[in-house]
């Protein structure tokens, strides 16, 4: 449901595979689509967007501070979000507003939550400065690419301290258009073909198709809704005879049984028709 909505919100390249944002090999998205989500959380919910400009909140006795430290440091700062896992580093969305004119900024990966800090304050600075080419809600992105990303709302919020991570931070950029975070490397086929013992000929057919076109159409469907069981597979739309009709027979193949049956099971579950196909049924 979540990736789902993702995709409605133009996160194309962000995939859940639980609520928690705790670590997943399968789990990732980019700055570019956490600057989609912050907007959207803008301009859909723009009533509580408030909240996340306080600065404390006190709650069973206790006074809890926002884990945004730049909102007491940088200049028309009033949002977003902090995250933080031991696998995906600092994370950091926020928000500044100068002049009349909002800029949307996302930091992944960094080494301690103060030189994220640092680096979102200064690229921040760095695009204040820049002519407004007239659009005031195009976003800043910025990306410590790092060797993975999970999900920016992770297991914690962080706090001020130096903490060594297992992240390791590569380089920053600053553009108008998004800087994806690393995504990890699909498995090759060889690298399927070893895993388990079982040779890459399996393959999954998501339809039969009265024009080749649907056919192809069917099968780039199927790789957006599994794409990290199915980015490496080969397309195949094949024409054949069913008594005097013909028909295009929809499959993506390369794969190993334990990932062809396991992609029929996520394109079923999102509605797909999808069945595994063994190396004696490729014909």
């Amino acid at each position: 449901m979540m990736t789902r909505k993702a995709r409605e919100l133009g996160m194309r390249h962000t995939v859940y595979r639980n609520a928690s944002g705790l670590p997943n090999m399968e789990q990732v998205t980019t700055a570019r689509d956490y600057s989609f989500l912050s907007r959207a959380l803008m301009r859909d919910h723009a009533k509580y967007y408030p909240y996340f400009s306080r600065r404390n909140f006190v709650y069973g006795g206790r006074t809890l501070a926002n884990h945004n430290h730049l909102m007491s440091r940088y200049e028309g700062m009033d949002g977003i979000k902090t995250g933080y896992t031991v696998a995906s580093g600092f994370n950091l969305a926020a928000s500044a507003v100068r002049d009349g004119r909002r800029l949307v900024g996302v930091v992944l990966g960094g080494k301690s939550a103060v030189s994220r800090d640092n680096r979102m304050a200064a690229l921040l600075d760095q695009a204040f400065g820049r002519p407004n080419r007239g659009r005031d809600d195009a976003p800043v992105m910025a990306s410590l690419d790092t060797t993975r990303s999970d999900a920016i709302d992770g297991e914690g919020d962080d706090d001020d301290e130096e903490v060594e991570v297992k992240a390791k931070p590569v380089r920053a950029s600053l553009q108008t258009a998004a800087v994806p975070a690393a995504i990890p490397a699909a498995p090759t086929r060889e690298e399927k073909s070893t895993r388990g013992g079982s040779p890459s000929h399996w393959g999954v057919q998501v339809g039969a198709f009265s024009s080749k076109a649907a056919g192809n159409k069917a099968v780039s469907q199927a790789v957006k809704q599994a794409p990290f069981l199915l980015r490496t597979a080969k397309a195949s739309v094949v024409e054949a005879k069913t008594g005097k009709d013909t028909v295009y027979r929809a499959r993506l193949t390369g794969l190993d049984e334990k990932d062809a049956r396991k992609a029929c099971a996520v394109l079923t579950k999102h509605g797909h028709h999808c069945v595994a196909v063994s190396p004696g049924e490729r014909g």
